[in-house]
């Protein structure tokens, strides 16, 4: 129960306000864009906060089933609240270190969540047999470890970097994103 009281601290304090900012959205641009581009039709997002993603993939007329989960129940809330009257858009409370959602997707997006993972390359198989998607993004900050991803059976792999003004903590480790795309099919 200490990380979800941990989480909703943070939610209350808005320490993750940066990511609802002008700036960040580019990110969110980006890995929509990704994602249609493989024409997906279902997508995961794992660590959806208050459900920043769908914005962008309504700005780009995407008409599949998104499913958001987060840790935070009150982020989740929010969320719910921002996107009711949206059937094809749900969230949920979810820890993913627990366990994957039991549907499948054809696209997953992992929103920061990789530098709280210890066995990484184990916690994404155990998400790419589950769900099958054609495409990953996972977005996390630059600092943490990804370089198991370049050693992947995908088709292709890029990344790209965004830097993202310093959040109103002094974070700096915070300020350099990076992005990283595989197509697996």
């Amino acid at each position: 129960m200490k990380a979800k009281t941990n989480w909703n601290l943070k939610h209350d304090k808005k320490y993750y306000a940066y990511l609802e900012s002008d700036l960040f959205r580019q990110v969110y641009q980006y890995a929509a864009s990704e994602m249609l581009r493989k024409n997906v039709q279902s997508i995961l997002d794992v660590g959806c906060w208050t459900g920043m993603l769908p914005d962008a993939l309504l700005s780009m007329k995407y008409s599949g089933t998104y499913l958001g989960t987060d840790i935070s129940n009150k982020a989740i809330a929010e969320a719910s609240y921002k996107y009711r009257g949206r059937n094809s858009y749900r969230f949920t409370e979810h820890d993913f270190r627990l366990k994957p959602v039991e549907d499948t997707f054809d696209g997953m997006y992992f929103g920061g969540v990789f530098c709280y993972i210890e066995d990484k390359p184990a916690f994404l198989n155990k998400h790419i047999s589950r769900h099958n998607p054609s495409v990953i993004v996972i977005q996390d900050l630059a600092i943490t470890d990804l370089e198991f991803l370049s050693k992947l059976n995908s088709q292709s792999h890029h990344v790209e970097e965004f830097d993202i003004p310093i959040n109103a903590h002094g974070d700096k480790a915070r300020n350099r994103r990076q992005v990283h795309v595989l197509h697996l099919r």
